[in-house]
């Protein structure tokens, strides 16, 4: 089982974050980040740059990106499928944005609306499935975020001002676009927005880039099961010193500290979502004792597992 960011069965989501914190992944889905309040430190592959109120940041599909906030930040996320963008599919397959950062102004207020319009349809299709209705677009709205360091991190939806509205006036004679129709629509006004600030370019093959991404890649689809430097190194071919520097030097994180935030993250959804004992999570997350387990928990969140356990059934 992998963990949700890499399961992207759905064609789009959209949720907001407090305070996120999380390592370098990839996925095969495009994001969006947009930062309401505070500032984040975005890494897409080889760029970053500290965001603040109004920011966002575009990420192609198979690219390795990474959140931390210094403070505090609330931002909302944007994952969707590449198949809504319509004219531009082919150029995001094939290209990577030389600017994946976006000032507020070069935003601007109608890429804004854009991103309004597109969470508000979002929050509406789980309004709508939370009262039983069967909608147009797969959609796993909410409900996720990830481990953040001072252990704030909770999801909230932030309801669209003008959902009501919508709803009023969608009431016509003649049939009105389904939810997917008009997601990909307004993503791409979006792109049609902001793609020449993005100076997308045909993406150009680095070998040392490719086996980060290798790295990265058979991390998140193996770390449930025993990992070590010498495994990923025998399974990939290369030295296991060179794999080290490839954690050292281009993901800035040492590799078992970055196993153990991955699994980490993935327990904490365990724990949020269902009611199994923690020995049975942090096995199930990769851990070989619930005291590897509990130290890893300790260090990264700054509280223990019982106490995340609790602070997360009480929010709820």
């Amino acid at each position: 089982m992998k963990p949700f960011y890499e399961s992207k069965d759905c064609l789009i989501q959209a949720y907001e974050s407090v305070h996120l914190e999380f390592p370098e992944h990839l996925h095969d889905h495009i994001e969006i980040l947009l930062v309401d309040e505070g500032s984040i430190a975005v890494r897409v592959m080889d760029k970053s740059r500290l965001l603040g109120k109004g920011d966002c940041a575009v990420i192609f599909p198979q690219q390795i990106h990474s959140y931390h906030t210094p403070a505090e930040s609330r931002t909302r996320l944007y994952i969707f499928d590449d198949s809504l963008t319509g004219r531009y599919l082919h150029a995001i397959r094939k290209c990577s944005p030389v600017q994946p950062f976006l000032s507020a102004e070069e935003l601007s207020e109608d890429g804004v609306l854009a991103l309004d319009r597109l969470y508000g349809l979002s929050c509406d299709k789980c309004e709508a499935q939370a009262d039983g209705v069967v909608g147009t677009v797969d959609s796993a709205v909410g409900g996720k975020t990830a481990i953040a360091e001072n252990a704030g991190s909770e999801p909230k939806l932030t309801a669209y001002t003008g959902a009501s509205a919508e709803k009023s006036a969608s009431v016509q004679k003649a049939p009105a676009p389904n939810a997917e129709e008009l997601c990909a629509a307004w993503i791409q006004v979006l792109f049609a927005l902001i793609w020449h600030r993005l100076s997308p370019e045909r993406r150009s093959k680095s070998e040392g880039m490719e086996l980060t991404c290798q790295v990265v890649q058979y991390v998140m689809e193996h770390f449930q099961e025993p990992l070590t430097l010498e495994i990923l190194a025998q399974e990939l071919h290369v030295n296991k010193y060179y794999i080290s520097h490839i954690f050292s030097d281009r993901l800035q994180i040492r590799f078992r500290r970055y196993l153990n935030h991955i699994r980490l993250e993935y327990a904490a959804e365990l724990m949020k979502e269902g009611s199994d004992s923690l020995i049975d999570i942090c096995m199930e997350a990769g851990f070989n004792s619930q005291r590897s387990f509990n130290r890893a928990f300790v260090e990264i969140t700054g509280m223990t597992p019982m106490e995340y356990r609790e602070s997360a059934v009480g929010k709820k």
